[in-house]
């Protein structure tokens, strides 16, 4: 009996040393974590961007946004008035700041609700509205600061409403972009062959390394793949293959 009862002692003490020394070498605040975003595409959308890749960023030279101005009366002869007075009050408070100007860019007509007549006094509601583009010069802003404090005195002088329920208004986010993304076409194609001219280059290069099989072509088309008042990414299409090695495809008999 004596015997058994050793052999049992034995045992869990081979169970426990197995135990601890498994947990010697794994601390749970400290593991190895792969990368979900790996794994998980939409998990790109909450990472920053690697500074180390070559991205091509200018600075943004305007921001837009657009502000719609929506009106209701009970006459045409009313909402018209109303159209009037808070559309140029608009503009003239936005166009006399520095770097910041306003003009209209969509109108809609008066129109009535006839789900709305006053049945007592046959009155009428009409509705109308209008839209108004802001864009605010950054061209002599040289930081994000600069260009906040530009967007911020541009959008302060939009006149305040005071509770009027005649009038209504809405701004949209403001968006910062470049004039034209054509001027930097040439940069773009400069940037995306420099590489190549570089791999062409490498000396003393073994025989069977040839870099003038690969062929680059571009339809000149340039797009803003990311904006932000820190810069705005532009990117080129610019499509490359190699030639010489074309497959011979035979048909099945």
């Amino acid at each position: 009996m004596p015997k058994i009862n050793n052999l049992i002692w034995l045992t869990c003490c081979l169970l426990l040393f197995i135990s601890c020394g498994s947990n010697s070498n794994s601390d749970p605040s400290v593991k190895a974590r792969s990368s979900a975003y790996e794994s998980d595409p939409y998990e790109k959308n909450y990472l920053p961007q690697d500074p180390a890749l070559a991205r091509f960023i200018v600075a943004p030279e305007i921001a837009v946004a657009i502000a719609n101005l929506s009106f209701n009366a009970n006459s045409i002869d009313e909402i018209i008035k109303l159209t009037e007075t808070n559309s140029q009050s608009f503009l003239n408070s936005l166009n006399t700041v520095k770097g910041c100007t306003a003009k209209i860019i969509n109108y809609q007509y008066p129109l009535s609700n006839n789900y709305n007549r006053n049945v007592i006094n046959n009155e009428q509601e009409y509705f109308h509205s209008l839209d108004i583009e802001i864009t605010i010069s950054l061209a002599e802003t040289k930081d994000i600061k600069q260009r906040l404090n530009q967007i911020n005195n541009c959008l302060e002088a939009i006149p305040k409403q005071n509770n009027n329920e005649m009038v209504s208004l809405t701004l949209s986010e403001v968006m910062p972009t470049i004039k034209d993304v054509n001027q930097y076409r040439q940069k773009l194609l400069e940037a995306k062959i420099k590489p190549l001219q570089e791999v062409a280059k490498i000396p003393n290069p073994p025989t069977q390394f040839k870099a003038t099989d690969t062929r680059c072509t571009s339809q000149g088309i340039v797009e803003i793949v990311n904006r932000s008042l820190n810069g705005i990414e532009l990117n080129i299409d610019f499509n490359c293959s190699r030639f010489g090695y074309e497959e011979v495809v035979t048909e099945k008999q």
